[in-house]
């Protein structure tokens, strides 16, 4: 069990330089998914340099910490095949949110400390808030490691400046959780340790990266998908677990939907809006967990000016509008057409191993 100190216990250095610099601020990240791209960018040798030197300081940042830690996402993917498979514009970690702790001490020693990214006044900017580990865990905002100076200020041309940082949700019984809250496998959960032009990391379980991946609505999520398929680290047995994992999720969410359309349908009206239907059914509670991004609200306001078009506003035909271009269009269309590509090209490759093996 990993020996945890209390803020109050950390040394007062570290609490006066976080209150002398709690909000600061950084240039907003260009985000490629902005652009829809269908694959990710083509390394330049300037790329590849600088993210060898990202993966060299991750290492030696996280070597010695008594933390149970992970990368996420498609780094995972350039890591097991072993180059990269284009540009990768972050860093992801998953962290288990009571080592938060032993992490806030251990960075603080490596000049890195916690901090929260939120919205700024300024659209070209990101208001970064230096917070303690108690609020690292309990906050909704966005999640980063940022590289300090000794005066406490955000280093801009650290050599990794900046890692995003996702926190492992659990249930009651200590089962980490995926979308919908539906438990995930235990063993997605524990790092393995991997060896990487001489540097020691911790990767996620390729399950895991897959599972996450086929939730991406990203152009470019599919091409990392099958990317995975081809490092042979993919099983099919791995993908029979996502598949029950998704129809599970799936179930979640009709039943969510059957019951907000029985509950709310009752108060529609002739002649209502969209507007008037979305602000009807998105705050519903079971709505809410559906309705987390903006992109979530957008496109379910859209719906909204579809069903106010309906004539027919009994139950039956609330709910099948719901399943028909809700549940089936958005979370069942799509992912079960990825996976299935995925589970051939797994095949294919399992099928390859094989051959190359009896020969």
């Amino acid at each position: 069990m990993i020996d945890q100190e209390s803020p109050e216990q950390l040394s007062p250095s570290l609490s006066d330089l976080r209150a002398q610099n709690r909000l600061q601020e950084r240039p907003a990240f260009h985000d490629e998914a902005e652009g829809n791209f269908e694959q990710r960018r083509a390394l330049t040798p300037e790329d590849r340099a600088e993210m060898d030197q990202k993966i060299a300081r991750l290492s030696a940042l996280l070597s010695g910490a008594l933390v149970r830690w992970q990368l996420d996402g498609a780094l995972n993917i350039s890591l097991l095949k072993g180059d990269y498979i284009g540009v990768h514009k972050d860093v992801d970690l998953s962290v288990e949110p009571e080592d938060l702790e032993a992490l806030e001490e251990h960075l603080h020693k490596q000049g890195y400390g916690l901090f929260l990214n939120s919205k700024h006044a300024d659209p070209s900017k990101k208001t970064m808030m230096w917070v303690a580990a108690s609020e690292f865990r309990e906050a909704p905002h966005e999640r980063s490691l940022a590289a300090i100076d000794a005066k406490g200020k955000i280093c801009f041309d650290a050599t990794l400046n900046f890692v995003d940082v996702h926190l492992v949700q659990r249930d009651g019984k200590g089962r980490p959780l995926g979308f919908q809250g539906i438990p995930l496998p235990e063993k997605w959960y524990e790092p393995k340790l991997f060896i990487y032009r001489g540097n020691e990391l911790f990767l996620s379980h390729p399950a895991k990266v897959a599972y996450f991946k086929l939730h991406g609505d990203r152009a470019y999520d599919l091409v990392d998908l099958l990317a995975l398929a081809e490092t042979g680290a993919l099983s099919l047995d791995d993908i029979h677990d996502i598949e029950h994992l998704i129809k599970q999720e799936e179930k979640d969410i009709k039943q969510k939907i059957q019951t907000v359309t029985q509950r709310v349908a009752p108060q529609i009206t002739p002649g209502m809006t969209g507007e008037n239907l979305y602000r009807l059914f998105s705050e519903a509670p079971e709505m809410v967990t559906l309705l987390k991004t903006s992109e979530e609200q957008k496109h379910f306001r859209g719906l909204m000016d579809s069903l106010a078009s309906q004539t027919d506003s009994n139950v039956a035909s609330i709910q099948h509008f719901f399943f028909e271009y809700y549940v089936q269009q958005k979370y069942v269309s799509l992912r079960q057409q990825n996976l299935e590509r995925l589970r051939a090209r797994v095949a294919e490759i399992q099928t390859i191993q094989k051959m190359e093996s009896s020969l």
